[in-house]
């Protein structure tokens, strides 16, 4: 039973303290909610036997415990909780917890008990691997819930009246809250209100889909919605097997749009010696017909499901590799080496508590690194699940985990910006410096151009075509300007080498033949991150060319030989601490600056800028011009440093259009001064003369619309006393840059801004 309201209250009351002296904002949303007349509901959540974990409480590790179990209230509370609510869970004492939502539907006071108790089976089953490990049973969770009425005025009293209504919400009702979740759930099954959804699993370095995982939900009440309730359910009422026979039927009907190379992630049977009713086969058979090789199959294990079942599970998994299907295994780290110890995966999905605000988290941070470390030992795949913070996904970019899945990813690919774009902006970002790029160089830089066929074009044309250039190994199939196939010598010789190849293939037009699966990038790529998805290809693609395009039209091939030596080039520089264009100092250099400046007490201020209506001039007049323009910046920034007279100030190229200048304070607005205008007499000189008495250019915006776009312009902002106000931080620095730039960004022209500190 739910503790007596005394005890619960005794408990809450430091929380209201809390609330009543340093929550104000929070404190705000549940009155304005009240004054909206939005439901608002608070759920008490107990775990009765975690006095059973003494022998942990003796140690530092149970507050981390609790610290753990919070974290995963969290995560299965954005999960769970129906789409357009909101929820703040606190920690009242050890084990019990106080749950705060707001709701933008009505729901009725039963609802609200069934929502409940559904929640409390999904922690049951989340937390039980943790409870199974630390104290050798599973979780017994207590709940409580009522809704927030705005009778007394006071948020103090408001709460005190629904903490006593949750706290005499006693076993027999929690009870009854369950079992009818139960029925609910055997009439769901009874009347097949289910559905398949398909979730994007998003490259890390491309942006782009490499698989879709097949999801179960309910149609029916929102409480119902997830698949990992759905699943408890099962367990719960014994419909496992009858569930996932369903899920496999549902698969073959909904037909999933996943495009050629792409995987099909599936929850694989286990626990049961599979038949005919799963069938998994069927969905094989057609996955086949769409022209997919088995591998491209992926067949999840849920990891704490399959822990007491290693017998069944080898024999079913030897079953599914002998018959080429790719492995994953979901729940990872929550118990590490348990099946990676005797089995072999081909994807890992991380426990979502690894990734939960991983960005501030230290030793998450470096644990993971570990375990990608590990993960390319093995080599697996790592896909991170549930991400539901941009700044998380920032991280797990820079920790080089491969993909990724969850809210986050689905909002992106909906949204205008799109998400490819929106990961491959995040791919360049790296250290504390605002638009500082992992590299130096974009692909379409070391472009080259190739002969272009149409795809009616005759298999004897290209082949002719290759015998008139003994040097040329590949051509580009074209439809309207876009790339839309690539046919390499060497792919073409072995069709055509095959016995009957010639009469087969001859006078058939080349799109028979060509690869529709190439590695296409464009022009603004780091060729870091080309070089990396260059070199993840299967093996028999691995020296195929990389096509590089703009705006999805065609700009030009990259050899793999030539991609890796670019590379290299890159790394030896970086090594060097400079640029490969500008031959200025990098990030290494600016930090050992700052770093010799704080040593010496020397006080300075820092410049940081960058260029405005670069990305078009780039689209319109190319890279080689684009360069030109930033060593026209470069030089500027050694002459008028010169100028102003400061020959100890010092220059730094972050990377791509972004610089750096650290000077003494008394110069820096000077230096600024003359910088832009001296920039803005001279950029006019790297128009055409027709642009130029235009005033601007037209190009093509991140959306593909054509718009006008005025000359390139220069930002800077100058930040002071970077010694006695942010302690020579580069970090604190770059974060208050970022906020003059913000300013600066809202000028038509070139300017500078200075803050004082």
């Amino acid at each position: 039973m739910v503790p007596g309201a005394n005890k619960v209250w005794e408990m809450a009351e430091p929380l209201l303290r809390e609330l009543s002296l340093g929550q104000r904002e929070m404190v705000g949303k549940l009155l304005d909610g009240l004054r909206q007349q939005r439901p608002l509901a608070l759920i008490f959540l107990m775990f009765a036997n975690i006095e059973t974990l003494a022998g942990v409480r003796k140690h530092k590790q149970f507050s981390h415990l609790l610290g753990q179990i919070q974290e995963a209230l969290e995560r299965i509370g954005a999960s769970f909780f129906p789409s357009g609510s909101s929820f703040l869970v606190k920690n009242l004492w050890n084990g019990s917890f106080l749950f705060f939502l707001s709701f933008d539907q009505s729901l009725r006071r039963e609802e609200l008990h069934k929502l409940s108790a559904a929640f409390a089976l999904l922690v049951e089953e989340k937390t039980g691997l943790t409870f199974l490990r630390l104290g050798g049973q599973k979780p017994e969770v207590q709940v409580g819930a009522a809704f927030l009425h705005d009778k007394a005025g006071q948020i103090e009293e408001i709460i005190r009246l629904a903490l006593l209504e949750a706290s005499v919400f006693n076993l027999k009702e929690a009870q009854e809250a369950r079992e009818a979740l139960l029925e609910e759930f055997e009439a769901l099954l009874g009347q097949e209100k289910l559905a398949v959804d398909y979730e994007p699993i998003v490259s890390l370095t491309t942006g782009q889909p490499v698989g879709w995982e097949a999801r179960l939900r309910a149609r029916g009440p929102t409480y119902l919605m997830s698949q990992e309730l759905l699943l408890a359910l099962a367990r719960e009422t014994g419909h496992l097997r009858w569930l996932e026979g369903l899920y496999y039927r549902l698969v073959l009907e909904e037909k999933p749009g996943a495009e050629k190379g792409q995987k099909l992630f599936l929850l694989a049977p286990v626990g049961e010696e599979k038949d005919e009713s799963f069938l998994w086969r069927e969905v094989t058979r057609w996955w086949e017909g769409k022209g997919m090789r088995a591998a491209n199959l992926v067949l999840i294990l849920e990891e704490p499901r399959c822990l007491g079942q290693l017998p069944v599970l080898r024999q079913a998994l030897e079953q599914y590799k002998a018959q080429g299907f790719s492995l994953a295994l979901r729940s990872w780290g929550m118990n590490p080496f348990s099946l990676l110890s005797d089995f072999s995966f081909q994807f890992l999905k991380l426990e979502p508590s690894l990734t939960a605000q991983l960005h501030l988290h230290p030793r998450k941070r470096a644990l993971l690194e570990a375990i990608v470390a590990f993960a390319q030992k093995l080599k697996c795949s790592l896909i991170a699940e549930g991400i539901t913070d941009e700044k998380e996904l920032l991280t797990l970019v820079n920790l080089r985990v491969e993909a990724a899945q969850g809210p986050l990813l689905r909002r992106l690919g909906e949204s205008a910006e799109g998400v490819e774009h929106k990961i491959v902006a995040l791919a360049g970002k790296s250290g504390p410096f605002p638009g500082s790029t992992r590299g130096f160089l974009a692909v379409g830089r070391i472009a080259e151009s190739t002969v272009l066929v149409g795809r009616n074009t005759l298999v004897r044309e290209v082949k002719k075509i290759f015998e008139d250039d003994e040097s040329l190994d590949g051509v580009v199939v074209v439809e309207e300007g876009r790339p839309v196939g690539l046919v390499m010598r060497y792919n073409l010789d072995r069709y055509l080498g095959l016995q009957y190849g010639v009469p087969l293939y001859f006078e058939r037009p080349i799109s028979v033949l060509m690869d529709t699966s190439f590695l296409a990038v464009e022009e603004d790529t780091p060729i870091e991150v080309v070089s990396q998805l260059a070199m993840s290809r299967e093996r028999l693609r691995l020296y195929d060319w990389i096509v590089v395009t703009r705006n999805r039209l065609f700009r030009g091939v990259v050899s793999v030989q030539a991609l890796l030596d670019a590379f290299t080039r890159i790394q030896l520089e970086m090594a060097r601490g400079a640029n490969p264009l500008t031959g200025l100092p990098g990030r290494v250099g600016i930090e050992r600056e700052l770093l010799r400046r704080a040593e010496v007490g020397e006080e300075c201020a820092v410049v940081f800028l960058d260029l405005d209506h670069f990305k078009s001039y780039n689209d319109k007049y190319g890279f080689e011009k684009g360069d030109r323009v930033i060593l026209l910046v470069a030089n500027l920034l050694r002459a008028t440093l010169k100028r102003v007279g400061d020959p100890e100030g010092f220059i730094g190229h972050i990377g791509g259009d972004d610089f750096i200048v650290i000077t003494r304070p008394e110069m820096a607005e000077e230096f600024c001064k003359q910088l832009v205008a001296r920039f803005d007499r001279l950029i006019k000189r790297f128009y055409s003369p027709e642009d130029r008495l235009a005033g601007g250019i037209r190009s093509f915006d991140r959306s593909g619309r054509e718009t006008f776009f005025p000359f390139v312009t220069v930002s800077l902002v100058i930040v002071d006393q970077v010694g006695s106000a942010y302690g020579y931080d580069i970090k604190k620095i770059a974060e208050k840059a970022a906020e003059l730039k913000k300013q600066a960004k809202l000028f038509p022209h070139s300017v500078y801004l200075r803050d004082k500190g």
